[in-house]
Formats: C-alpha cells, structure tokens, sequence
C-alpha cells in the first residue's frame, strides 16, 4: 500500500501542526456514510471496507472482505470481464473513472459513479486499489424525468403543427359547402356538426402549440357565461359515431336555459371524456342517459 504522505493535525506546542494518528485517519474514512471508500488486493479483493460501503451495498465487513469486488456488478457484467478490465485500465493508467449500474446484496441495482485509483508502494512496487463508489441512482432518475419531459414537449408541439395542417383545408371545404345552394337538410346538419367541431378543435390545438402552458399546469380558462343545453349537445356531438357503432341510445334530459359561468373547451372536453368512459363500458345496444 502506499505510504501516506504525513496527516495535518492540531499545532503542538511550538505552533507546528502534528501528524494525525493512523487510528484517527482510520476514522475518518470507516465514517464517512456518502460514499463507499475501500481498497483491493492486485487481484481484485476486498481487503477493508467503509461506513459508507456497508450503507450503499447493504454488506457488512464480515460478508464482504476477502471475495472479489465483482459481487458488486450485474451478472451479465461479470461474466463479460467488465470489473478486470476496469482493474487493468486502471493499472496501466493509473487510475479508471466510470458509471454504471452495481447491484446490493439484496439483489437491487443503483447507477454508481467509480473511481479505482491504483496503490504502489515507495518503491512503485503495486500494492493493490483504492475504489471510491458513490450512489447517483437519485440524480439519474431526475435527470431521466427531465430527458422524458423534454422529449414530451418536442412531441406535443409537433403534434400541435400535424393537427393543425389538416384543419385549414377542412375550413376551407366547409366555407364551399357555406357557398352552395339550396343544400339538403343532411348537408346542412352535416356541416353545422364540422363547423363546431372544427372550432373545438381549433382551441385544442392552440394549446398543443403552446406546451410550456401544458407542461406547467397554466392552462388558462376563458370564463363566459353558457347554457348548459349547449355545452351537452357539444360533447354529445363529438362521442355520437362511437354510441352509433355500439348500437347505444343517447337519451339527453337538459333544464333549458340553465347556464354556467365557465370554459366552453374544458367543459365539453369533461363531458365528452365522462360520455367516452359510459360508451367504452356500456354493453352493445345499451343505453347512456
């Protein structure tokens, strides 16, 4: 092992500062709980171990000393030579940094930052290695959620751009169906339907585009004042080719002229969502009321 070079204490009485015992440098490492700190025979085995060795592996001393530190990697990882590699970069190098996932003694896996530092003697005679390991299983998860929310947000606003192609066109057909007459009571039912449904749409997409309003719970509300009547039969419209295709009877019983100060969007959306669910778990031929 390599010899430490002299340990700062306190002063002694002349004011020089006095070397710290072995015993108490001793102490400070067996103490420290953040990080598993422990040294390697040239082969690869586990001669002393730490505070935090025991807490981020689960094994204490005992259990652990004398066997090869690939008991801390993943089968597969094992078997392929990964830990001996990592013992032969770091002799040849000096020293080998990596991350990777490292397995408890119960089997659980945690993402671990490693450092292996080789030890050679003051006649650079090779002793064996120091390996730091610190548990970043915390910090990879938040990092991971952070990539899945970005990745969420590129989504949304490309969704937004793709549906939002297909509504021009549509607006357009519309208006020439608006131009032609005299039109069939079914083509003019047909298009007051595409026509509200386009609008809602419309208010859909907006807020697919504007996704930091999405991602940071700040969907804005436009209150107004609204008959209830009309708010039904939006969401009724909408969910109408799904009750028809399970053979459902949609029986509607509205208090005319009952309003409600609200957002138009959210509340068909709420309606229609509740209407999906009964048409989704409703028999065929059933009825929804």
């Amino acid at each position: 092992m390599t010899h430490p070079s002299p340990k700062i204490g306190a002063a002694d009485g002349a004011g020089r500062p006095e070397p710290v015992a072995d015993a108490d440098y001793r102490l400070l490492v067996e103490s420290v709980q953040d990080y598993a700190i422990f040294m390697l025979d040239p082969a690869g085995r586990v001669v002393s171990w730490n505070g935090g060795a025991a807490r981020n592996t689960g094994y204490a001393e005992h259990e652990i000393v004398g066997r090869h530190f690939s008991a801390f990697y993943p089968e597969d990882v094992a078997r392929g030579g990964w830990p001996e590699k990592e013992l032969e970069i770091a002799l040849r190098e000096g020293r080998f940094e990596d991350e990777g996932w490292r397995v408890r003694k119960d089997g659980t896996r945690f993402w671990a930052s490693v450092v292996i530092t080789v030890l050679r003697d003051p006649d650079g005679r090779h002793r064996g290695f120091a390996k730091v390991t610190r548990d970043l299983t915390e910090r990879r998860r938040m990092t991971m959620l952070e990539d899945e929310g970005r990745r969420l947000h590129t989504f949304l606003a490309m969704l937004g751009h793709e549906l939002r192609n297909p509504l021009a066109p549509i607006a357009h057909a519309l208006s020439l169906i608006d131009v032609a007459q005299p039109k069939p009571p079914l083509v003019e039912e047909a298009r007051r339907v595409i026509g509200r449904q386009i609008g809602q749409l419309s208010r859909l997409v907006d807020d697919l585009l504007d996704v930091g309003r999405i991602t940071n719970g700040k969907i804005q509300l436009r209150r107004e004042t609204l008959q209830i009547e009309e708010v039904v039969s939006l969401a009724t419209e909408s969910v109408e080719p799904l009750a028809k295709a399970k053979s459902h009877a949609l029986r509607l019983e509205v208090e005319p002229e009952l309003c409600v100060v609200g957002d138009r969007t959210r509340l068909v959306q709420v309606l229609a969502n509740v209407l999906n669910n009964a048409i989704k778990f409703t028999p065929d031929g059933g009825e929804i009321s």
